[in-house]
């Protein structure tokens, strides 16, 4: 498809308080490329096709090659500390306060390519694998960039 928006626009109207997407009528939304209320949703396109379809396999390769695996060298190079947990396991964390109990760590060991996530205090743990997941995660719980502590990565 020729002329493809890079984001579109849920337009909810401004009268709709739905908290919940099913309790959105369909006849009450409408899309379009600007955003017009406050409330309105922002659908980004992160995929496209190429001109053709046979080059997709082309394309998911491209795309999958910039993908960054988490490291511990990576970690390191984002200023984590390494604390080992002995068995060979070991986690490295991130403090975001003078609280020792508010940080971020990563777990390391064989999880299928996976590093466990977890966020102290709460003790929520979730999986992630690649280097843009990781920035989002970070940017996420603090508003801010992630930068490099030592640029040797």
């Amino acid at each position: 498809m020729k002329n493809t928006p890079k984001s579109i626009f849920l337009q909810l109207g401004e009268d709709v308080e739905a908290t919940d997407w099913n309790e959105l009528h369909p006849e009450c939304v409408s899309w379009c490329t600007e955003r017009i209320n406050e409330n309105d949703l922002e659908y980004v396109l992160v995929f496209s096709l190429k001109e053709s379809p046979e080059q997709l396999t082309e394309q998911l390769t491209e795309q999958l090659t910039e993908l960054k695996p988490i490291t511990p060298e990576m970690l390191e190079a984002y200023g984590f500390d390494k604390n080992d947990m002995g068995e060979g396991e070991s986690y490295y964390s991130l403090r975001f306060s003078d609280n020792p109990y508010c940080d971020l760590s990563f777990i390391t060991g064989e999880m299928n390519g996976y590093m466990e996530v977890a966020l102290f205090p709460y003790e929520d743990f979730f999986r992630v694998q690649y280097e843009h997941q990781m920035l989002a995660m970070y940017k996420g719980i603090t508003g801010k960039d992630l930068q490099f502590a030592n640029q040797e990565l």
